[in-house]
């Protein structure tokens, strides 16, 4: 099926423009959704620990649910260790590999479990959204007066107690966000490109303009009278 020049692809270019700026909003979308309507209690709890005589011991927490991942750690030094873990924790000698998510490069975490502070100190919160993968996240950061700071969150609930207040993620998992972003996109080609295709190749096997449905008796090669399809 031919088309009118240039000006078919622009067409094709922009439906294709406008397939991954839907992409794009659903995947926001989605990851907001999932911020403001998944209870954090409503997940799998996990409890990890990341301990060394040496240096000291990290506690780590963790909600995980569909397409939510809720996380934050403390850390003790070692004169105040206590070897054996609780009833509920599962514990990991040297490595944070089996937790959830631990692979997943985003926030502060991973690193913190890379550092040895020498003092008690605190991570997280910290909570990343979206689905298939998780897309966008927020964090907190000690700030010199002790106190902690939200990084890359918009507040939706600010007085709701600190375990079920909202917060809508800003900072991208840059992985994420592209697979997420790819996926939507093609969907929505399903929805705005694929029915337009379909339309235009029936048009044109019946011999009408694929582009206004004028019949041209099948003489393509001189285009369309009407709207000017196929004609320099």
């Amino acid at each position: 099926m031919k088309q009118r020049g240039r000006t078919g692809w622009r067409r094709w270019l922009v439906r294709g423009a406008v397939c991954v700026g839907l992409g794009v909003v659903t995947t926001v979308g989605v990851a907001w959704g999932l911020a403001l309507f998944i209870e954090r209690q409503s997940g799998t709890l996990f409890y990890g620990e990341v301990s060394n005589s040496e240096f000291g011991r990290w506690h780590a927490t963790y909600w995980s649910s569909v397409g939510s991942v809720w996380r934050a750690a403390r850390f003790e030094p070692p004169d105040h260790i206590v070897f054996g873990s609780p009833p509920l924790a599962r514990r990991w000698a040297s490595s944070t590999r089996e937790l959830p998510h631990a692979r997943e490069s985003w926030g502060t975490l991973d690193f913190a479990f890379a550092t040895t502070p020498n003092s008690f100190s605190t991570v997280g919160p910290e909570q990343a959204c979206g689905w298939p993968r998780l897309a966008l996240y927020w964090r907190t950061a000690e700030t010199q007066t002790g106190t902690s700071s939200m990084i890359g969150g918009l507040m939706v609930d600010s007085s709701a107690t600190s375990a079920s207040r909202r917060v809508l993620p800003l900072l991208p998992i840059w992985s994420g966000l592209a697979f997420n972003i790819l996926c939507f996109a093609a969907a929505w080609s399903c929805v705005v490109i694929v029915p337009i295709w379909y339309r235009q190749s029936s048009r044109y096997r019946r011999g009408h303009c694929p582009a206004c449905g004028y019949d041209l008796v099948r003489k393509f090669d001189a285009g369309c009278s009407e709207c000017g399809w196929n004609r320099a």
